[in-house]
């Protein structure tokens, strides 16, 4: 069933915004103060707001998960909250099919509709990325990384076998832009920080392997010279000490296993 407002609350404008990220959050700050007899409605899992630039130093422990979610409630005055997916949108009957986080699905309707559901981590055509990658664009992403890195480097600590040791203690993180670098930068002070606490793998350093499908390193954000591609060696075994992470561009052909 189609959900509208009734009596006198039926002729104020509704407008639905289906995402709470970024565009989703500040268009509903912008419409409060413009629109305030407006019904405004926001589709979201989540009752926060991620600052996403933030997340590469949550999984690194740098950053705690708290400080970079602004809540919806504390912070939008009239504006309401559906917790919930929207999984489809009627344009003739202008209303929204949201899935909530019961199982449960309800119609919503709306006057004017926002749709800003946000971005989705990108594969970049790299075989085996949907396989064995994991994304990194929420909080619950970027606290799994944080975990796994220990518990890889937990298991490398246990284990005597020098290959498996150094096949747990590889990195690879898929995508050079400005995410895939600071990935890339956190997880090695991470890294080099957790090895204290992890003594039989001193002679050890974690190797992180950036996989880009250019031949720049965040070749939006500035004009440094660029990092030509380069074929990793399987063999080459991983230096001891040391202050920079290996940096290998590697082809969309290659694949990820």
């Amino acid at each position: 069933m189609r959900e509208r407002s009734s009596g006198a609350r039926a002729a104020r404008p509704r407008i639905v915004i289906i995402g709470a990220g970024y565009a989703g959050y500040h268009c509903a700050r912008g419409l409060e103060r413009r629109l305030p007899a407006a019904d405004i409605m926001i589709i979201s899992p989540t009752d926060y707001m991620p600052y996403l630039s933030l997340l590469p130093e949550v999984g690194a422990g740098i950053v705690d998960p708290r400080h970079i979610a602004v809540s919806l409630p504390a912070t939008l005055r009239h504006a309401r909250l559906v917790p919930g997916h929207a999984i489809g949108a009627d344009l003739v009957n202008r209303s929204v099919t949201v899935a909530g986080p019961d199982g449960g699905r309800r119609e919503v309707g709306w006057d004017r509709l926002v749709i800003a559901p946000g971005s989705v981590s990108r594969t970049l055509r790299l075989p085996g990325v949907l396989d064995h990658a994991k994304g990194f664009k929420n909080l619950a992403e970027a606290l799994y990384l944080r975990d796994h890195l220990l518990a890889q480097m937990e298991q490398a600590d246990a284990s005597d076998d020098p290959a498996q040791r150094r096949e747990l203690c590889t990195f690879v993180v898929v995508g050079a832009g400005y995410t895939g670098t600071e990935v890339a930068a956190q997880g090695q002070l991470f890294t080099r920080a957790a090895l204290r606490r992890h003594p039989r793998l001193s002679p050890l350093r974690p190797a992180r392997q950036p996989a880009a499908g250019g031949h720049r390193l965040v070749q939006r954000h500035h004009r440094a010279p660029p990092v030509r591609p380069a074929r990793p060696d399987p063999a080459r075994p991983l230096r001891a000490g040391g202050r920079r992470a290996d940096r290998h561009l590697l082809p969309h052909r290659r694949a990820a296993a």
